[in-house]
């Protein structure tokens, strides 16, 4: 499933969303991973896409996004910053790859590395839980 887009990149194909969404959740399912997709509708606005719990590594919330195309929503810019303040992780997984897998079990959450250009005005200050515990 791709989706042209218009622009600088109007030659080339990308995948959707919905795409990258299917094959992230087939990859941790098949690790173990028990995934609930949310439904993006009014009463989950801003929240990420998927809440994901395993034995071992225990609960994820993770927001698929398009490779350097996915831009966060007006309310996730509201409440990532609320889920951080509250010490919940959100990590961002743009692919089914070894390499983000990785990043998913053992590395601190990175929605903060998706940021682009305005996002930073509207979140404000930085509150790194993880660089306070």
């Amino acid at each position: 499933m791709v989706a042209k887009v218009s622009g600088p990149l109007q030659r080339k194909c990308v995948k959707k969303e919905a795409s990258i969404a299917a094959s992230i959740k087939q990859l941790l399912e098949c690790r173990g991973w028990e995934v609930k997709n949310t439904h993006g509708n009014t009463y989950q606005k801003g929240f990420p896409d998927a809440y994901c719990l395993h034995p071992v590594y225990r609960q994820r919330w993770v927001e698929y996004k398009r490779p350097g195309l996915g831009r966060y929503t007006k309310d996730q810019l509201i409440w990532f910053p609320v889920f951080e303040r509250c010490r919940v992780g959100v990590w961002v997984m743009t692919e089914a790859s070894e390499e983000q897998y990785k990043m998913l079990v053992s590395g601190k959450p990175n929605w903060r590395d998706f940021l682009k250009g305005k996002d930073w005005d509207v979140i404000g200050e930085r509150y790194d839980w993880f660089e306070r515990s």
